[in-house]
């Protein structure tokens, strides 16, 4: 017990307070004598290690950037000649300045065709195939679809009263979106990848079009349904009056059509007393439908909702006749088709084959010849009409201008009158949709530079001119002429600017090719080459220093790691610094280049000069380099079939049949691959021997297994069958499908543990990850199973809206946990490997202790495939989030192929022995 005079305390403090200024004073010698200690032959390996890591990093970071650009230039140009343009002119077409001359009858009323009505109601019902609307005599090889004859309507309105209706095929030009399509509806022209124009601020349509002839006219637009039509015509549609309905965010099939219903019948009437619309509020209205379409997407067009939507729409289309008054002109007509899985794109006949109907109270419409009295039973008739067609026939007959960019032409049912033969009519309405396409073309040649049309048209153009003049005040006979040529004359000008249209900038799209060649060239000479000419870095070369010095040998190091810069280039640095000079001497050339040329392009051309001198001399100075070189091109059977293998495919894209058949292309190129591995695993050691022939033959079972599952293209049929959906015409799950991803729930996890046993990796997060894939799986089988029966209604009694909350809930869960918490564990989680610290005796019996616990082993269980299985989990994402039909044979198999091969180490490969190391270094 220390005494408690005060002194004590004091002196105690004191030598506390000195023991403290000692210590710092040791520190601070000690660190003093750290920084004037001459460094070690390891630290200045170290330095020059590190200082070589970062100038290799800075030139590799260089490297990759200007690859970067490289390949943008590359897909610049290629994406140049591939996407196609079509020049969006300026001009507007005007009511007092007609493509060709006009006489306006005082008593008919119209800018350049007497007007025929003072309104118009258009009703767009999305996805109208035209089979839907004609009659279907189903036989026991091909019976009727779900689709058929549920809409009756139409057919029989054009077969009772051919004066008031008529009900043609609508072709569409692909592609079928619904954008592109109301753009093709309302301006008359054809659609191309990009519509280059003047007006980049949106989507918005700046160029002639319908709409905007009747702003021009005074006309009033009310429009309900769709919203894309207000994105495509801001401020065109009366407000209070118009009702758009988000197309995308919906979640049923009627919400938009009831919406639709419930504004548009009372339009169609008289405005009542405390009414707060009715038919004196708007010109034209404009009613577009949506739920045939989301049925089709949702469903197919061969199921139970398609036909009571059909039938929807077949009511809604009699309440609307009903309410016509005798001055309105009623339009249904569909935007597009669909296929048997209820998609569209424009690839197949049905997906471009809507329907088209016209109807009028007053019955003024009429057909050139008795055989053409009925509606064709198919849509592949003659008398299919092109979608543009309506432009100009709308245009007319409500007395407005054509569009300026028309391209369509007046459909004859509309302007041969009640007896069919009005050719005078006909005639004068073809001839002024000719002349202004006529105009349109002289204008769109002479904006592009364009020698304006050919011969053959030139010469119908006359010929029809002449037939005109000679026609006036004639015979019937002499304008039926007339019409003929005119209509051929229309046909060969729309091929002309379908041909304009599709044709392909192929010099562009060379140039882009082989500038992304010749990229591929510089980034394989890289991977083959850069990396191996440092010696610094060298793993042999640290091997034997450390080996030297253990044995006590001073090994010298002469390298000064602040010298590195002096250093000769490397690969990476010789082919970075070329290429920048190539930048530079080949922008200048494109400069020049531009200057001189008659169509000077200043920024292709200095893109395409200093892209090309960059590529030369990056290519120059890698196969001139005086390091090592290693060429890019294989030099083992492994290596060329690794080469081989993904190159095949690729090239067969060039063909069309290899295109179409590509699915059973990689199916035989994968079986031989299988197959390979088994030939070459029967000269491996008896161990790996039998383990490479069951990976292989469980490789190849199993690609087999997974091909089961198949979507076969229209062109495949009838030598494919699909198994992807319930039916061939259904896009909807079996009821034995939703069992799948159950089984998937229990198998799928137990099959990767499998694999991770063996090599010792079922190990730190190993466990984690794979209970939260069987969590993810079963959210997943719920789902679908909840998607299955909101669509089936297996529970009415539920309240509406319960289980698509149910389902929205479990994917944003299953999403979060595979595309945000998955990437993110696998960032910052450990590997799936087990440490272990043993301490080792010393190397003598007469050791002191201290000596021998000074070392230890330590052994790590599963470092063979640490990388493998940690790249697995982060393969387990997409696992979590694919549909039943491949969630189950095909996930299962996929999943186990590919487990084959990241887990092929075996037990004695997943161990890493670490003997004699410091336990401190250890830790």
């Amino acid at each position: 017990m220390p005494p408690s005079d005060p002194d004590y305390a004091r002196i105690q403090a004191l030598y506390a307070k000195a023991r403290e200024l000692k210590a710092k004073e040791d520190a601070a010698a000690a660190i003093k004598k750290e920084a004037s200690r001459p460094p070690t032959a390891a630290e200045k390996r170290d330095a020059i290690c590190a200082a070589d890591f970062r100038r290799q990093w800075r030139w590799t970071s260089l490297f990759f950037a200007w690859l970067f650009l490289v390949n943008a230039a590359g897909i610049y140009f290629f994406t140049k000649g591939f996407l196609l343009t079509r020049l969006v002119l300026e001009e507007h077409s005007v009511c007092g300045e007609p493509p060709r001359g006009y006489t306006q009858d005082p008593d008919r009323p119209g800018c350049w065709h007497p007007r025929s009505f003072e309104k118009a109601v258009v009703v767009i019902v999305d996805a109208l195939r035209y089979d839907f609307t004609v009659p279907v005599n189903g036989t026991e090889e091909q019976p009727a679809l779900a689709c058929h004859n549920a809409l009756p309507f139409l057919y029989e309105t054009a077969v009772k009263e051919p004066h008031n209706a008529f009900l043609l095929p609508f072709i569409a030009d692909p592609p079928t979106t619904t954008l592109q399509r109301l753009k093709g509806l309302t301006t008359g022209t054809l659609p191309t990848f990009i519509d280059a124009g003047s007006n980049f601020a949106g989507t918005a349509i700046e160029e002639d079009n319908l709409l905007a002839q009747l702003k021009q006219a005074g006309k009033r637009i009310a429009h309900l349904g769709d919203d894309t039509w207000t994105a495509l015509f801001p401020g065109y549609f009366e407000e209070g009056v118009s009702r758009a309905y988000d197309s995308f965010n919906v979640w049923d099939l009627h919400t938009v059509d009831n919406g639709v219903v419930e504004h548009a019948l009372p339009l169609l009437k008289p405005k009542a007393a405390g009414a707060a619309v009715g038919k004196e509020d708007w010109d034209v209205l404009i009613a577009h439908f949506l739920g045939v379409d989301h049925a089709g997407h949702r469903y197919g067009p061969d199921h139970p909702a398609m036909t009571a939507k059909l039938a929807q729409m077949d009511d809604v289309l009699r309440d609307i006749v009903a309410a016509l008054d005798d001055d309105t002109l009623l339009v249904v007509m569909g935007d597009h088709g669909m296929d048997a899985k209820g998609d569209h794109g424009g690839e197949s006949d049905d997906e471009v084959q809507a329907a088209l109907w016209m109807y009028s109270r007053r019955g003024i419409f009429g057909r050139t010849a008795p055989e053409t009295l009925l509606p064709p039973p198919s849509a592949k008739d003659a008398r299919a009409v092109n979608q543009i067609d309506l432009v100009p026939t709308l245009a007319l007959l409500l007395g407005l201008p054509i569009p300026f960019n028309n391209l369509g032409r007046p459909i004859e049912e509309a302007f041969a009158g009640r007896k069919g033969n009005d050719w005078a009519n006909l005639a004068g309405v073809s001839a002024m949709a000719a002349a202004g396409v006529e105009r349109y073309q002289e204008a769109y040649f002479k904006a592009r530079g364009i020698e304006e049309g050919n011969a053959g048209t030139r010469a119908l153009w006359g010929g029809a001119q002449t037939a005109l003049e000679q026609s006036v005040g004639g015979e019937k006979g002499k304008y039926k002429k007339a019409y003929e040529l005119l209509t051929a004359y229309q046909r060969e000008t729309l091929d002309i600017c379908r041909g304009l249209w599709a044709r392909f900038d192929v010099t562009s799209m060379v140039q882009g090719l082989a500038i992304l060649a010749a990229s591929l060239v510089v980034l394989l000479l890289f991977a083959r080459n850069a990396g191996t000419d440092s010696p610094v870095m060298s793993p042999e070369l640290e091997q034997a220093e450390l080996q030297l010095e253990k044995n006590g040998v001073d090994v010298p190091v002469n390298a000064d790691a602040d010298g590195m810069d002096s250093e000769p280039d490397d690969f990476t640095t010789s082919v970075v610094k070329g290429a920048f000079i190539g930048i530079l001497a080949g922008a200048s050339l494109g400069v020049t280049a531009s200057s001189m040329s008659p169509e000077p392009s200043t920024v292709n051309d200095t893109i395409l000069g200093a892209t090309a001198c960059s590529l030369l001399a990056a290519l120059i100075s890698a196969l001139g380099s005086p390091l090592p070189y290693r060429a890019p091109y294989p030099t083992t059977p492994w290596s060329f079939l690794a080469l081989l293998l993904p190159a095949l495919p690729a090239i067969g894209f060039g063909a069309n049949s290899f295109t179409i058949w590509e699915d059973q292309i990689l199916l035989f190129l994968l079986t031989t691959l299988g197959l390979i591995f088994l030939f070459a695993s029967l000269s491996l050691p008896s161990p790996e021997r039998t383990l490479g022939i069951t990976q292989a033959i469980l490789f190849t079972v199993l690609t087999w297994l997974a091909s089961l599952s198949k979507l076969c293209r229209e062109e495949q049929m009838p030598f494919c069958r699909s198994t992807y959906y319930a039916s061939a015409t259904s896009s909807t799950s079996a009821p034995w499908q939703l069992a799948l991803p159950y089984l998937t729930t229990l198998l799928l996890p137990s099959v990767l543990k499998s694999y991770l046993l063996p090599s010792r990796n079922y190990r730190g997060p190993a466990p984690l990850f794979l209970n939260t894939l069987r969590a993810g799986l079963l959210a997943c089988a719920l789902f679908w199973t909840l998607d299955a029966a909101d669509d089936a209604a297996w529970f009415p009694s539920l309240p509406v809206g319960l289980l698509k909350t149910a389902r929205v809930a479990i994917a944003q869960v299953v999403l979060g946990i595979g595309f945000v918490a998955g990437p993110v564990a696998y960032a910052y989680s450990s590997p799936c490997v087990s440490i272990t610290r043993a301490a080792t005796q010393g190397p003598s019996a007469t050791a002191a202790p201290a000596a021998a616990g000074s070392r230890m082993t330590v052994t790590v269980l599963g470092y063979a495939n640490a990388q493998g299985k940690a790249d697995g989990r982060l393969c387990a994402g997409a696992v979590r989030v694919a549909d039943p039909r491949v969630g189950g044979t095909g996930r299962c198999a996929e999943a186990a192929r590919v487990a084959g091969f990241v887990g092929g180490a075996g037990a004695d490969g997943g161990v890493l022995l670490l003997q004699d190391w410091a336990p401190g270094y250890a830790g």
